[in-house]
């Protein structure tokens, strides 16, 4: 039997079973134990390998944007809807929405 990992949690339970043999493929997260280093990495991280937090969440912000608006315009198909905007435009929009002057 050949398996691929899909959680880290999963590989160790493996691990624990004997059963690293049938062990083809992990995540990127998974990294223990050592003998799961030689089998194929079946996943990647979109997030950025940093430890400055500032990158982190401008990546992770800038993901959720992306998948959002995906989720919206392939709603829509199915709707048959023209896509709603992502909300990174909604709010680029409404931040920068001209204001009447004053007199």
């Amino acid at each position: 039997m050949r398996t691929v990992s899909l959680l880290p949690a999963a590989t160790e339970i493996m691990a624990f079973l004997g059963a690293t043999d049938h062990l083809v493929g992990v995540t990127h997260e998974c990294d223990y134990p050592e003998i799961v280093g030689s089998r194929a990495r079946v996943t990647k991280s979109s997030i950025p390998l940093t430890s400055d937090p500032a990158v982190i969440d401008a990546a992770v912000r800038e993901l959720h944007a992306r998948l959002h608006a995906d989720l919206y315009a392939n709603l829509a198909k199915v709707r048959g809807r023209p896509p709603r905007p992502s909300s990174a435009a909604r709010t680029h929009a409404r931040t920068h929405a001209t204001q009447p002057s004053a007199p």
